[in-house]
């Protein structure tokens, strides 16, 4: 008998928790996901799920999250599925060799204590609603008509110290030695940057502020969902002075927003202008960008806004640092020089680049330069034109 209520528990361990609302699966339409690696994770390990979805003929369906069995406290469950903050609109799949982008399934469950779990993902039925030129709108289908993958078990275990450390350096050896030339390259690039933020602890941060600008926009992603901003909001305060950190215009608005969550009033550009002449060559032409859009965006206020006390200061950096700058970046400099800048600043820089021009030279700098002179000075600029019409090489 005892034998027979064992049998009886493993059974009903071993059943899929969905298969109920599997069962009523438009016939004929599945997607279905797969765990490229193990199946065993550490905590805020990276878990990239791959997936096949509705193909380009079939209806279109609404991502409604992940359920998790045994599911965490707010989410998991089919009344309620796990989408996290990064919800997406699900496109059909298109043709077979086509493969989605996986998901990441960090973004949308909760921090997992150690166990094993199940994991499937819930799709909702949309319906055409409203047929325009050149734009169709959908709603949910009424009553509700769902879409459950097949079941991903998968186990995790705790993150010890040693295992933090290791993700640490592999994940920094990652992005600061390797090449973005190929869609693989950049997968790999972009996974090390995922799992370095994803450890979410002080020498993570740190490492991440080290590597920037190399995967900035998933690094500095990862650090706005920081479980404590108090602590990055001063660890990225601090770094903005540092000669040898990177500080762009994204570092600066990502900064704001965590120090917001912790209730700091932050605004750094200050501290930016302030540490920008002894900025390292290597990081400096972001900085400049990153000034530069501070004052356009209070020169677009409506009413306008006073330019910062150190404009100035910035001004005659671009000016003095722009023989610096590699050729590439020059002609954006230029242009968001003059367009921000007082003309009888801007002038002087735009004539030295013109003056830089040489017959067969057709890179966009001295384009660039023209345009803007042209702009804050016509007579100046139609001046250069006709002289420059009238040599023999031109």
């Amino acid at each position: 008998m005892k034998y027979r209520w064992m049998l009886l528990v493993a059974s009903l361990q071993a059943a899929d928790p969905w298969d109920d609302l599997r069962a009523k699966n438009p016939v004929g339409t599945t997607m279905e996901l797969r765990l490229a690696g193990p199946t065993v994770f550490r905590q805020r390990e990276l878990i990239r799920i791959g997936s096949t979805r509705p193909r380009l003929d079939e209806p279109q369906w609404q991502f409604a999250g992940f359920l998790i069995h045994p599911a965490p406290a707010d989410c998991g469950a089919a009344a309620k599925a796990c989408l996290g903050l990064r919800a997406m609109m699900l496109r059909p799949s298109g043709p077979a060799s086509v493969e989605p982008r996986p998901f990441v399934l960090n973004d949308y469950v909760p921090d997992l204590p150690p166990g094993k779990y199940a994991v499937a993902a819930l799709l909702r039925k949309l319906v055409l609603t409203g047929r325009q030129w050149r734009s169709t709108s959908y709603g949910y289908q009424d009553p509700p008509e769902y879409l459950v993958s097949n079941t991903l078990e998968i186990e995790v275990h705790p993150a010890d110290a040693v295992w933090v450390a290791e993700q640490i350096a592999r994940s920094v050896d990652v992005l600061r030695n390797g090449r973005i030339r190929t869609l693989a390259e950049y997968e790999s690039v972009n996974k090390a940057a995922e799992q370095l933020g994803l450890l979410d602890e002080p020498a993570a941060w740190r490492a991440s502020l080290d590597v920037l600008p190399v995967g900035e926009t998933t690094l500095l992603t990862r650090l706005t969902d920081t479980r404590d901003p108090m602590k990055v909001c001063q660890l990225m305060q601090a770094r903005v002075s540092a000669l040898e950190q990177s500080v762009s215009r994204h570092y600066l608005e990502v900064l704001k927003q965590i120090c917001n969550r912790a209730n700091v009033d932050a605004d750094a550009s200050a501290a930016l202008a302030g540490s920008l002449a002894r900025k390292q060559p290597e990081v400096k032409m972001a900085a400049l960008q990153a000034l530069l859009e501070h004052i356009r965006q209070k020169q677009a206020a409506d009413p306008p806004l006073p330019e910062p006390a150190w404009a100035r200061d910035c001004y005659r950096e671009v000016a003095r640092a722009y023989g610096g700058v590699g050729v590439t970046s020059r002609s954006f400099l230029l242009s968001m020089f003059a367009s921000t800048a007082p003309a009888e600043t801007v002038v002087p820089l735009l004539e030295s680049a013109l003056n830089e021009w040489k017959p067969g030279d057709y890179s966009e700098t001295a384009h660039s330069a023209i345009r803007s002179l042209h702009r804050l000075d016509r007579a100046r600029a139609h001046a250069r034109l006709l002289a420059e019409l009238t040599k023999p090489q031109t």
